[in-house]
């Protein structure tokens, strides 16, 4: 495709489409290069501090140029009537989308390490956990638990009543939901970085705003 076309403006991604977006290239990505276990690697390595998040390095493969959906498209404001339509764009700078998708993978595998930390089911290992961040102490503070009686407990001088195993539960479960949401709004900003990427590559190309929902089918190539 290399029609150019108007410049009006398109409706914004919602969450659900970004997330769409996300994952349509996620799987893409993968079919592309051929191995889902490592190409990431390539992209964006998490423990590199010089490396900003979303920035990445160039791959062993020459990223993709053309994408080939099969979606709900909406040119400048226009929206087709076929409710699946193909969509063949070529010559695109999709680095800025391998990169962001890397990311948020980076983010993704973090994630899924640290949420295992949630999963203590024993009294001192749940106390251990919420000991380490403040967030956690906070939720003990709040519960009435202090260090002083956590000191008890350890030397063995007093034995935690089945209230304050209560409260030490009730605290977890707290931190726990807030980290949960508070991953939830990062998964959701990564999201959109890379259905802003794929947006800006769009309008690089053919100068126009450019959104795809509800992607059924997307090659790349």
């Amino acid at each position: 495709m290399s029609r150019k076309g108007g410049t009006g403006p398109s409706e914004d991604y919602t969450p659900v489409d970004e997330e769409g977006v996300l994952d349509a290239f996620d799987e893409a990505l993968d079919a592309y290069y051929g191995d889902p276990s490592d190409w990431v690697d390539d992209w964006y390595d998490e423990d590199d501090e010089d490396e900003e998040e979303g920035e990445g390095r160039p791959a062993s493969r020459q990223p993709p140029t053309e994408a080939h959906f099969v979606a709900e498209v909406e040119w400048a404001g226009t929206f087709n009537p076929q409710a699946h339509r193909a969509l063949r764009a070529d010559q695109l700078d999709l680095t800025d989308v391998i990169a962001a998708v890397a990311a948020t993978r980076s983010l993704v595998r973090g994630v899924a390490q640290r949420l295992r930390s949630y999963d203590e089911v024993t009294l001192r290992g749940r106390i251990h956990r919420l000991e380490r961040t403040q967030v956690g102490r906070d939720h003990l503070a709040a519960e009435g638990i202090t260090r002083r009686l956590i000191r008890d407990w350890e030397s063995g001088r007093n034995r935690p009543s089945q209230a304050k195993r209560e409260a030490v539960d009730r605290a977890f479960e707290a931190a726990a939901t807030r980290y949960v949401t508070r991953e939830r709004t990062r998964f959701e900003g990564a999201a959109h970085r890379v259905a802003e990427a794929l947006s800006a590559a769009l309008r690089d190309r053919y100068g126009a705003e450019i959104r795809v929902r509800n992607i059924s089918s997307l090659e790349l190539y």
